[in-house]
């Protein structure tokens, strides 16, 4: 990245910025998502869980591929936190479009965490 800021340890500031908001994001929806109050108790319970089985994915991954020494294996794992991510999304979206717009960069996050791993 010619040219774009750095913060000491070498990363991006657009890169950390992308980061905060792919970690903040989810939070604030699933919190959208929670405070509905016209929606059935059954769908949300559905979706927040659906979130937070793709939060866990998410989080597991950098665990996973050390331990096992595997790249394939944290790709699988990132594969999977996609999925869940997408399913989420499709979940929050008749309970709360805003809140399904806000697991776009989330996913895009889960991409760009799995692309050093795939040799492209």
């Amino acid at each position: 990245m010619a040219g774009a800021a750095a913060v000491p340890g070498g990363m991006p500031l657009l890169a950390g910025v992308w980061w905060c908001a792919g970690a903040l994001l989810p939070g604030v929806a699933a919190w959208l998502v929670w405070r509905r109050v016209d929606v059935g108790l059954h769908r949300k319970r559905r979706a927040i869980r659906l979130w937070g089985w793709a939060v866990l994915a998410q989080a597991s991954w950098p665990g996973i591929a050390p331990s096992l020494h595997s790249p394939t294996a944290g790709l699988t794992a990132l594969a999977v936190a996609g999925a869940l991510t997408v399913w989420a999304i499709r979940a929050f979206w008749p309970v709360d479009r805003a809140a399904a717009a806000m697991l776009l960069p989330y996913s895009a996050a889960i991409a760009l965490a799995a692309w050093p791993g795939t040799g492209l």
